[in-house]
């Protein structure tokens, strides 16, 4: 159980760890029973996918990697405009633009904004790798989603 913790509390330090919390928590799980068990009871750990698990956390690269204590400064913007009927983008001095389908223009708008941000990364992808990428758009849902990597919808 204080494993689980260590690493659940670690995770904004480790990329992943959380991730690989899962195997851990199903592990504790399947020996582990706070109901009929005394928390002392000790939890066997000759699981492969457990150690797996702890090995990627604990591993000499993956503790040595670190991150970055504050987000870095957008070296190229996205400005982007997206309605019912199309959407536009700019990108440095070039601009994308496209038409949606009628099955298309029936979807949420929140739903054709992500679509318009996954078509300008891959129509840009080259220019855009290893780049801190700033995009801006009037829909805070969409934003609030991308910034938090997608868990925010």
């Amino acid at each position: 159980m204080r494993v689980a913790g260590l690493m659940a509390s670690c995770h904004a330090l480790f990329p992943l760890c959380l991730f690989r919390l899962c195997p851990v928590s199903i592990h504790l799980a399947e020996h582990y029973d706070s109901r009929s068990y005394p928390l002392m009871k000790l939890i066997p750990l000759h699981s492969p996918v457990l150690h797996a698990a702890l090995e990627f956390c604990a591993g000499p690269t993956r503790l040595a990697q670190g991150v970055l204590l504050h987000r870095p400064l957008p070296t190229i913007t996205l400005m982007m405009d997206v309605l019912e009927e199309g959407w536009g983008v700019i990108c440095g001095h070039e601009m994308i633009c496209g038409v949606w389908t009628g099955e298309q223009t029936r979807l949420h708008i929140s739903y054709l904004e992500l679509m318009a941000v996954f078509l300008t990364l891959k129509r840009f992808q080259s220019m855009l790798c290893s780049q801190h990428v700033l995009v801006q758009m009037d829909n805070m849902t969409v934003l609030y989603s991308l910034n938090k990597g997608g868990r925010g919808v």
